[in-house]
């Protein structure tokens, strides 16, 4: 039986693990990307947005009504952008976010906007 468990448990290695990623500006306006880490020979994929404010301008104060995030690999380019405008339209230029996948490898996810701007993403690694 306990052979049984453990022969179980070791097939399971191989499925898809849920991961969160959270990216924020703080309330002096500093940005607190999310760092990204694909082990080697895994993929990341099936990103699900789960929470995206946009926050309020750091010198103003007023609200954004735009609001978006992006993904950029370890040399600083941006490989995804994910934009939604004021009247819901959704941009992906990249492509769509659950169509997106990621190699192995090491990336930032940022959030666009100012101070309380918050994002948080969902996804597999398999």
């Amino acid at each position: 039986m306990i052979v049984f468990i453990c022969v179980l448990i070791l097939s399971f290695n191989g499925f898809a693990q849920n991961e969160f990623l959270e990216a924020s500006i703080d309330n002096s306006c500093n940005v607190k990307p999310a760092q990204i880490n694909i082990p080697s020979g895994k993929t990341a994929s099936s990103f699900q947005l789960i929470s995206l404010i946009a926050g309020n301008n750091c010198y103003s104060g007023a609200k954004f009504t735009e609001k978006g995030f992006l993904i950029k690999n370890a040399s600083g380019y941006m490989i995804y952008r994910y934009q939604i405008n004021e009247e819901g339209q959704i941009y992906e230029p990249n492509g769509s976010l659950k169509d997106f996948k990621l190699s192995s490898g090491i990336y930032y996810l940022y959030v666009d906007g100012g101070t309380g701007a918050y994002v948080k993403l969902k996804f597999h690694t398999i």
